[in-house]
């Protein structure tokens, strides 16, 4: 495994009360293609 250009780990996120994301890891490797995909207004910028 090479080292990451990006490496999240155990990142949660909150709006007030409401747990939208938690406990999410994420490493990308150099070369790696990654995509998000969802509908319009779902937040992914």
């Amino acid at each position: 495994m090479r080292t990451p250009v990006l490496n999240y780990h155990d990142v949660t996120k909150k709006f007030g009360s409401t747990v939208a994301i938690d406990g999410a890891t994420l490493a990308i490797e150099p070369g790696q293609v990654v995509d998000f995909v969802g509908p319009n207004g779902a937040g992914k910028s």
